[in-house]
């Protein structure tokens, strides 16, 4: 049985027929037109949302081929809940597919312009800062692992510190060695674990992201 939210939703995304006494008539509007209002300002709606959220995709599309991409998808999918936070996330899914449409410069920036709206979700902790009176054997102890309010794009480390966002570029071996620092007992193991040629840049690598706030202390 469908709810009152999908009625109305197909209705104005697709035009469909409402049951009798649905809408309670207003003198010299019929149904239709009240559905022709709501529709169009529902549309409108959404397509404010999804400008607001990919700025710079828009920017980048124009503003015409932007609207054409938010209405293929507005019809091909509509919202199914009010969290429009996620319907957002949707709309750059449905972009990744289009490579025959869309370049890999507007790819990627999509994905940047997605991550970051869903690192505005999670949780987030302190950056991990260690004391001045810490020795080498107390740090290679500690279990870090890289900011949970963050997301990987392709060579990009985008994360989240308060309520500012930053983003680091990263090495193929790196980026490798910073995702597996989350499944180390301490320090000391996962240093133990890396290939060689990564073993050589720890120093380099740690003094980074200790430094840009990427890394926090494990639960």
């Amino acid at each position: 049985m469908p709810s009152l939210f999908e009625i109305l939703q197909h209705a104005i995304i697709y035009n469909h027929p409402l049951p009798s006494h649905f809408l309670k008539q207003k003198t010299g509007m019929p149904p239709s037109k009240q559905i022709e209002i709501y529709a169009h300002a529902y549309k409108k709606r959404l397509l404010g949302v999804l400008e607001e959220d990919y700025p710079e995709t828009r920017k980048r599309l124009g503003k015409k081929r932007f609207r054409e991409l938010v209405d293929e998808f507005v019809a091909g999918q509509p919202p199914r809940t009010s969290d429009l936070a996620a319907y957002s996330l949707l709309f750059a899914q449905s972009l990744r597919h289009k490579h025959n449409q869309l370049s890999a410069g507007v790819l990627k920036l999509i994905a940047i312009e997605a991550a970051e709206l869903e690192i505005v979700e999670m949780e987030f902790l302190p950056p991990f800062e260690p004391t001045t009176d810490m020795t080498e054997e107390q740090l290679l102890e500690l279990r870090l692992m890289p900011q949970p309010a963050s997301v990987m794009v392709g060579d990009q480390f985008h994360y989240r510190l308060g309520g500012k966002l930053f983003h680091q570029t990263l090495l193929p071996a790196e980026s490798e060695a910073l995702q597996q620092l989350a499944q180390a007992p301490s320090l000391a193991v996962w240093i133990d674990q890396l290939p060689a040629s990564s073993s050589a840049q720890v120093l380099h690598w740690l003094g980074k992201w200790i430094m840009h706030g990427m890394l926090c202390l494990q639960k």
